[in-house]
């Protein structure tokens, strides 16, 4: 698995998340990015974020069926990641004016 460095992760969420899916299946570092984004976006109630999840897996991958369906421990990453985004942000990059001073 590649590792990468992203600094704009609302747009790489938009432009590439929401278009494609998840680079590799269940990639838990694009999950954890699709539920900061849905954060940053209001979302915070566990079962509305599962939901959320539950439905986009559904839309990019026709044969998942249910999170209860997933492996196990990948359930409980899962779980543990919703609980690490509560007190995380999107990283979204703000230009910073140079002066000559």
């Amino acid at each position: 698995m590649k590792k990468r460095l992203i600094l704009n992760e609302k747009k790489f969420v938009e432009e590439n998340l929401l278009v494609n899916g998840l680079t590799d299946y269940l990639y838990l570092g694009d999950i954890k990015l699709l539920i900061k984004y849905w954060r940053y976006l209001g979302v915070n109630d566990k079962k509305d974020l599962l939901l959320l999840l539950s439905n986009y897996l559904k839309k990019f991958y026709p044969y998942f069926e249910s999170l209860k369906t997933i492996h196990y421990q990948t359930q409980i990453l899962i779980y543990k990641i919703i609980g690490e985004t509560k007190s995380q942000k999107l990283r979204i990059p703000v230009p910073v004016p140079i002066t000559e001073n």
